[in-house]
């Protein structure tokens, strides 16, 4: 309730008495009690909800009553051109303040004691209250007609009535006031206090004394104790309370409506005020209709004055007067309605005052078409205010202006609006002066005008003046100064300034340094929606920084900032949801973050398209994109990940350079592949200096490779103390190798037995060697146990045949530990489904993984997915090094794609110097690939007797297409003696494996009794059944037309079957299938009948120069069967099919020709 709330419009402005920056004082007349009033305009803009918290929070002062204080008869929420500046309502004293009232009259001492005493007295008074004034001076001191003292209370700023104070500064600002009013003297605070000089003899000892007390000494006396010192010392009366008394001007009989709203004003005006009274009365004549008195009572109902507050009979009494056409009332319930949300009752209110001249409703009435998009109407109505000198009129339409990017006219009415100190137009002509919109950029003058509305308590003004204090923009660089900027923000629940406060207290910038006060402001500010709030608060409650650790709330308010699309609570959300497991929800968020270029982000977005959807294109854009942001980890991934040298060597030294460890000890790796001992050496020594453990063995290898044994020892023990499974294991190593002075079976087993993994592995090791499985498994799991990856390894390949899905687990642990043998033997388990459900994406990782290391059994595996996932030509990149690095079967792929120049430039060279790299491996396959290659005479001089030495390699090792091949040049004495027994032999055995080609040549055999074999057509069908079954395509035609005639009790007649046989035959591109299943559709034979069908395929076989073809088709156009009728057309067709010598074209064409 705003019980002491006066309406301005009561009141009539006089003379100015007072100005500064922060208030304006005047002198002014109640109209209807005449009485005279000093009110004070706070220069802060307050509006709503901040103008009544401000003014809720003086109802305690208003009821304070003293002789010597001044007292507060009122307050007010606008001012009198009805801007939202609070003004404040105090009586007149035509004295002044104690400062020109001392200069003015020559006070002796008593009368200067005499004031002192009234102010202790009051200090008292208030303190009894706990209130603390803080600012004792004499400007703040009022004197009365009668010399009494009335002190002023501060309560301008809100903080003044929020910050705690310090009861010493009362103390304090006390002794100044005296010292300077007894010694008429000009003592400063921080001064020494000193009574030497030309002092008044008439202060006595103890005066002096008081006053040092209260200055220097923290065992003041209480201020009734001053108080009594003063009006001992002195002689002074005691100050006795007066009883304010009522001025009333009007004793009314006539009880006219009139009559009754005047006596109501009367007891509102009147000192001391009787609202209760005034209300009681206005009711009265309010409910006679009289529209000043709706009006007013409206209003008290509204704020609760003199009676409850009741919104509900304010909206009532206000639509009584508003319906009467009263233009106050209008304006009023529009702004209730517009509470409500009732917008257009709203705005057909704000109208109807608009149109009286009301210009406050018609600036009300533009903002709501503002709001619905109507700009052009409201743009018209704010116009209006600008013409009355509106100060939001300006602002708002410099707003549109803005919008619309016309910056001068925006620069124009902001700079109106400022200039009559409206904050909102202060604010936003600092923005365009800092942006130079409109206008030349100054931020010199941007800080100043966003300082105006800084000291206006615009919340907005206050932070990002704030900002421009921390950044040194337009002003000379300040971090305690803008904590304080930051913290009046923060006061009023400003989100931003609720973070950018908490931001100073986590760095202790400008304030002292308090992670706990940080984790309070962050946590206001994310609980007002700040999605930097939410985001930060997330990190101190992971962190438990400030808080306690709390990985549920962190998450909580991470997705509150995420949901805000905060690219910092994007990434960190994803994080939090990447540690449990949530792979591809974490990816989500870290693709949402990555869109803002948030360059961890885009990193983490890249390694998970690499490491899990593999799908390494686009991992390579998201790394290149967050290397461009200087992310050191990109740099280093995008190296590892692109297929360019100058590229990996420019990344990851850059990487390495920037301090990145794992770019180091991976730059170092790059050196050492290109033989730059030196380098590399260099770079490990960095991540190994840094406690890197990948970085400590490497650095230990290299001193090892070169000598320096001791230190290479000391490196490898860093290292594997940290666990680090290849510094351990080359600590043994060069135990074993006797580079070190050691018994190294018995250095494993006593490692082993205080628990060393590496230890126990190599002492399992060597009990393996001596054939004792049983307790080589007992130390393999003790050292599996502490995540050794060879030990896991090794119990993998030990449980294999007799516990595959045991095996599985154990040899995942040692792949994801990053052992290579492990990764690629995992991924053929994944790959094959042994002991593991089957997972061909999870294989193609470890492969990879292998790969990335250079071992050449990874690198074939890796090659073979990616070729059967055609990926040519990477898997032929990975074929070539695999081949390179020792895989023969990496060597016959090679070699097999540059010869067929699948994922290479065809290239038979190279095609044979990998075959012969396999052929000299004994590889069958390459046996028989080179060996087609001799007999074609492809990139080598042509020659029958290797090709035959070939094939009877790969022959004898069982490659059906080489005993093909060896059986056709045996039969045909081709490069060998003709021989056709061992011929019948060689294409028995490929037959008997299957292979269509011989199936279909034993059908040939034995259908004309060749090589020396009776003909035996049982035999013959048998092997044309096989060879169709394979899908041998000559062999399907030839069986086809058998099963459509059938053959004795050979073949039984079989129209289905037929056409089964053709339809896979003329898949594989033969054209007499395409024209017997043609035949069989026309005729409706073991298919249904279709003519359109059997000519569109008549018809392809044509095309592809069948005669038959030409000839049936041809028989269909003329008589227009299944096809439109072209006799012309058919003519064309028989022709050609009789040039073809298709004897019955010939004799159809002869009848055409001749009529017949």
């Amino acid at each position: 309730m705003l019980s002491f709330l006066f309406d301005p419009f009561d009141f009539e402005k006089r003379d100015t008495i007072s100005l500064s920056p922060l208030t304006q004082i005047y002198k002014c007349i109640n109209l209807t009690t005449k009485h005279e009033f000093s009110v004070k305009e706070i220069n802060i803009f307050r509006e709503n909800a901040r103008a009544l918290e401000f003014l809720t929070s003086l109802n305690a002062y208003c009821q304070l009553n003293h002789p010597c204080i001044c007292p507060i008869y009122g307050y007010s929420i606008v001012n009198f051109q009805g801007n939202p500046h609070q003004m404040v309502f105090s009586p007149f004293f035509q004295n002044g303040n104690l400062s020109d009232f001392s200069k003015n009259n020559d006070l002796s001492i008593y009368q200067r004691a005499s004031i002192l005493y009234g102010i202790a007295e009051a200090i008292s008074f208030l303190h009894s209250y706990n209130i603390i004034h803080n600012k004792i001076n004499a400007s703040n001191i009022l004197i009365d007609s009668d010399s009494t003292p009335k002190v002023v209370l501060p309560f301008a700023k809100s903080e003044n009535l929020k910050e705690k104070k310090d009861i010493k500064n009362d103390y304090k600002d006390f002794a100044i006031l005296a010292f300077n009013l007894l010694t008429k003297s000009e003592l400063k605070d921080g001064e020494i206090l000193s009574f030497q000089g030309g002092l008044n003899e008439d202060i006595k000892d103890e005066i002096k004394q008081l006053i040092t007390n209260c200055y220097e000494s923290e065992n003041h006396p209480t201020f009734s104790e001053v108080a009594l010192i003063l009006r001992t010392a002195f002689e002074i009366p005691e100050v006795q309370p007066t009883a304010q008394k009522s001025t009333q001007i009007y004793d009314l009989e006539d009880e006219s409506v009139e009559n009754v709203y005047k006596q109501g004003e009367i007891y509102l005006n009147d000192i001391p005020r009787q609202s209760d009274l005034a209300a009681k009365y206005f009711k009265t004549a309010a409910d006679q209709n009289y529209p000043k008195a709706i009006c007013r009572y409206a209003w008290m109902c509204l704020y609760g004055v003199g009676i409850h507050q009741n919104i509900e009979n304010a909206i009532n009494y206000y639509k009584i007067a508003a319906d009467q056409n009263v233009s106050e009332a209008q304006f009023h319930y529009g702004i209730l309605l517009e509470t409500q949300k009732e917008i257009k009752e709203a705005m057909k209110y704000f109208e109807l005052a608009n149109n009286q001249g009301n210009i406050e409703a018609a600036i009300r009435l533009g903002h709501l078409l503002e709001k619905s998009n109507k700009i052009e109407e409201a743009k018209k109505l704010y116009r209006l205010g600008v013409q009355e000198n509106d100060s939001n009129a300006q602002y708002h339409l410099g707003e549109l202006c803005e919008s619309s990017k016309d910056y001068e006219n925006a620069f124009k009415f902001y700079k109106l609006s400022a200039e009559q100190n409206n904050p909102l137009g202060q604010y936003n002509l600092g923005s365009l002066y800092e942006n130079g919109f409109g206008c030349r950029r100054d931020p010199k003058l941007a800080a100043k005008y966003i300082k105006m509305a800084a000291d206006q308590e615009h919340p907005s003004g206050l932070w990002y003046y704030g900002y421009m204090l921390e950044n040194g923009i337009g002003v000379q660089r300040d971090y305690s100064s803008a904590a304080k900027y930051y913290k009046l923000s923060a006061d009023q629940n400003d989100p931003f300034g609720l973070w950018h406060y908490a931001s100073l207290l986590e760095i202790g910038r400008g304030v002292e340094h308090s992670f706990k006060e940080a984790a309070y402001y962050f946590k206001c500010s994310a609980d007002l929606g700040n999605e930097f709030g939410q985001c930060h608060y997330g990190t101190m409650l992971e962190s438990g920084c400030g808080v306690k650790c709390d990985l549920v709330a962190a998450e909580k308010y991470y997705k509150m900032s995420a949901l805000q699309m905060n690219r910092n609570g994007l990434f960190h959300y994803g994080c939090l949801l990447e540690k449990r497991g949530e792979v591809d929800r974490a990816a989500k968020y870290f693709r949402l973050a990555a869109k803002q270029n948030h360059p961890a982000a885009l990193y983490r977005y890249g390694y998970y398209l690499e490491k899990i959807r593999r799908d390494f294109d686009h991992a390579i854009k998201y790394y290149y994109r967050a290397l461009q942001l200087k992310d050191t980890d990109a740099m280093w991934s995008y190296a590892m990940i692109i297929d360019d040298d100058a590229e990996t060597s420019k990344y990851l030294k850059k990487s390495a350079d920037l301090s990145n460890v794992e770019g180091q000890w991976r730059y170092g790796s790059y050196l050492l592949s290109k033989n730059d001992l030196e380098g590399a050496e260099k770079y490990f020594k960095f991540a190994a200096d840094a406690g890197n453990a990948e970085g400590e063995w490497r650095y230990a290898f290299v001193l090892e490779k070169t000598g320096r044994i001791e230190e290479a020892a000391k490196y490898y023990k860093r290292s594997s103390m940290k666990n680090n499974a290849k510094g351990k294991t080359n600590l043994g190593f060069m135990a074993e190798n006797g580079k070190i002075a050691a018994d190294y079976i018995a250095s494993y087993k006593a490692a082993a037995t205080l628990g060393n993994d590496i230890g126990q592995f190599n002492y399992a090791i060597q009990l393996s060697k001596n054939n004792d499985d049983e307790s080589a498994e007992k130390f393999f799991k003790m050292s599996a146990e502490q995540m050794n990856a060879p030990a896991l390894f090794n119990l993998a390949k030990l449980n294999e045949e007799k516990d595959p899905i045991r095996a599985a687990e154990y040899m995942k642990q040692s792949a994801e530990l990053g052992f290579t043998q492990a990764e690629v033997s995992y991924g053929y388990m994944l790959e094959r489904g042994i002991g593991v459900e089957r997972d061909l994406k999870s294989a193609l990782y470890y492969y990879e993984s292998a790969a990335k290391k250079e071992d050449a059994d990874g690198e074939y595996n890796f090659a073979l997915m990616l070729l059967n996932g055609a990926k040519f030509k990477r898997a032929a990149e990975m074929f070539k090094r695999s081949a390179n690095h020792g895989n023969v079967h990496s060597a016959l792929n090679y070699a097999s794609m540059c010869e067929k120049g699948l994922g290479v430039e065809k290239n038979n060279d190279e095609a044979i110097k990998f075959y012969k790299i396999a052929v000299e491996n004994n590889i069958p396959e390459a046996q028989f690939n080179l060996g087609v290659m001799y007999e074609n005479g492809e990139g080598v001089e042509q020659n029958d007797e290797e090709a035959v030495r070939l094939y009877r390699a790969a022959a004898e090792a069982g490659i059906k297409e080489a005993e093909f091949n060896l059986a056709t040049m045996l039969e045909n004495g081709k490069g060998t003696n003709k021989n056709e027994e061992e011929a019948l032999r060689f294409y028995k055995s490929a037959s008997e494996k299957r292979l269509g080609d011989a199936l279909y040549r034993q059908y040939q055999i034995y259908a004309n009794g060749l090589c020396g074999v009776a003909k035996d057509e049982h035999e013959a069908i048998k092997n044309l059944r096989l060879a169709a079954e394979q899908n041998h395509t000559l062999a399907m035609v030839r069986f086809a037309v058998m099963l459509q005639t059938g053959k004795d009790d050979v073949v039984i007649k079989n129209d289905k079957l037929a056409v089964k046989y053709y339809k896979l035959a003329m898949k594989a591109g033969n054209v007499v299938a395409k024209v017997n299943l043609a035949a069989m559709i026309e005729r409706g034979e073991g298919i249904k009948k279709d003519k359109v069908l059997a000519a569109k395929l008549y018809k392809e076989a044509a095309n592809a120069g069948n005669p038959v073809a030409m000839f049936n088709y041809a028989i269909l156009l003329e008589s227009g069967r299944g096809v439109e009728m072209n006799l012309e057309e058919a003519k064309i067709l028989y022709a050609k099919a009789a040039e073809l010598g298709h004897t019955a074209s010939q004799e159809r064409l002869k009848i055409l020709e001749e009529g017949v």
